[in-house]
Parts: C-alpha cells; structure tokens; sequence
C-alpha cells in the first residue's frame, strides 16, 4: 500500500502550493504581484495532477477499484469529473492571471482583475481540497478493504517506478524542481524566499 502514501504525499504537495497561491493573490492586495512565480505555481496545479497525479489515481487505483468493488463506480465516476472540473477551473484561473497581468498600470482594472482571480484561486482552493479529501476518506479506504496482496504489489511497483501509467515516461523530476523552485522563490511563510 505504498502507493497510498505517495497519493498523500502527493496531495500534501498540492495542498502547499495551492495554500501558497491564495496567500500570495491576498498578499498582493499590499504590495505588486510576482506574476512570474503565480504562473509557476499555476504551472505545477495545473501539469503535476494532469499529467502525473490524476493518471495514476485513474489507471491504477480507480479502474481497480471498479473492477474489484462494483458499489465503487458511482464515486469513482465522480473523482474522475472532479479531476475534468478541475482541469477546466485551472484554465479560468491562468485565462484571469493573463487579465491581472494585462491590467498592470490601471488601478480600477487592476483591483478588479486582481479580485477577480483572488475569487477562483479561492474557489479552485476550496474545490480541489475537497476533491483530495474525498479521495483520501471514501476512495482509498475502499482500496484498502477490496485490494488484495496481488493488487498492491502490481500497483506499488507501478507508482515507485515514478512512471506516468499513460505514457510510460518518468516526470517526477521535473515536477520536484518546479515544487523546489516555487518554495524556493516563495516568500515565508509560503516558501523561503531565497
């Protein structure tokens, strides 16, 4: 049941940085935005869960869990809309950064762009923090009652191998040093600003 601990792990990752994108928008009430640093960490919540994350819940955990516990199916299919929702609500969020940036230089188009973003960070925060515990109390705990030794070992040696399931290509490299770079960049309490 490695696998579990690397979707926590995972979620904690996420959590972060979506913590950090909210308190750098409110921040940025006070002093000038770092607009290269929020598109950073626009880039990792939007490329690490779909091209990483979600993958590996999709094809490992949540396709076996349909197949092994049928009464599943039904959360199953709403995890993975949640992962389409928030896909499509990372869009609006990197369209309304686009806006915030472009209104540089107006104070009255500058507030409200700024507003506007802070209100989807906030609702992508609350959504996508619910989707992670959603998974980690009603999905993994049916994994952990319906998986058996076989189950865990296939999907264990997948998930350390560190693979995307889809396309068989290595990514965690690269999506640890854009996590080390943001806290890097990052301000306390949000990273350590070096």
């Amino acid at each position: 049941m490695q696998a579990l601990s690397a979707i926590r792990a995972e979620h904690r990752s996420l959590a972060a940085v979506i913590h950090g994108l909210v308190y750098l928008v409110r921040a940025a009430r006070e002093a000038p935005p770092d607009f290269a640093l929020l598109a950073a960490m626009l880039r990792y919540i939007e490329d690490f869960p779909e091209r990483f994350h979600h993958p590996k819940e999709d094809v490992w955990l949540f396709a076996r869990l349909r197949q092994r516990h049928a009464p599943a199916a039904a959360l199953v299919d709403a995890l993975q809309r949640e992962h389409a929702e928030g896909a499509r609500r990372i869009r609006a969020l990197r369209r309304a950064l686009g806006r915030w940036q472009a209104a540089q230089g107006d104070p009255a188009d500058t507030g409200s762009a700024r507003e506007a973003f802070a209100e989807l960070a906030d609702d992508y925060a609350t959504f996508h923090w619910g989707h992670m515990r959603r998974e980690e109390l009603e999905a993994m705990p049916l994994c952990e009652a319906h998986f058996d030794a076989g189950d865990w070992a296939e999907i264990d040696a997948a998930f350390a191998a560190q693979e995307d399931p889809l396309s068989g290509a290595s990514q965690a490299t690269g999506f640890d040093e854009l996590f080390r770079r943001i806290v890097r960049a990052a301000p306390p309490p949000v990273g350590t600003g070096k």
